[in-house]
């Protein structure tokens, strides 16, 4: 019983710091314009050791095409995102509840992920709540 009631308030406790960390000024995306492109992983953070792992611009690469196409490369094969391949993405209409959640799936067609978003200048930042709590923050490439 207490093991539950430690994963529970760990969880929203997660789930808070989570949605903190884009504020009200933050531009939601509303179409794919705004993430395509190259960008490079530079921190992880959150799980469920809380810990802040910064990463060396170029280890992680990640593109997003226009036609839902993303492509992860992982030079060191550390899985400190996912495993390099190519996956498709798609944005939640902005009708759908939960708002600002961008899905992944295999080329198969089967989700294997969910993210909340926010953009802001030239940084994307990938939340996953809802599984155990990494944040992922993204630099686009000029």
């Amino acid at each position: 019983m207490k093991q539950r009631i430690f994963f529970l308030l760990t969880g929203i406790f997660l789930l808070s710091m989570t949605i903190g960390s884009c504020s009200k000024d933050d531009e939601p995306i509303t179409d794919n314009d705004k993430i395509v492109g190259t960008w490079n992983l530079v921190k992880r953070d959150g799980g469920f050791s809380g810990g802040t792992i910064d990463i060396e611009a170029g280890t992680v690469v990640v593109s997003f095409t226009a036609n839902g196409e993303m492509t992860v490369y992982d030079k060191t094969d550390n899985h400190y995102f996912f495993s390099s391949g190519t996956y498709d993405y798609y944005f939640l209409d902005s009708t759908q509840n939960p708002a600002n959640v961008i899905v992944l799936r295999t080329k198969e067609g089967v989700v294997f992920s969910h993210f909340y978003y926010c953009f802001q200048d030239n940084t994307l930042r990938l939340s996953q709540q809802a599984f155990d709590g990494f944040n992922y923050t993204f630099m686009k490439v000029k």
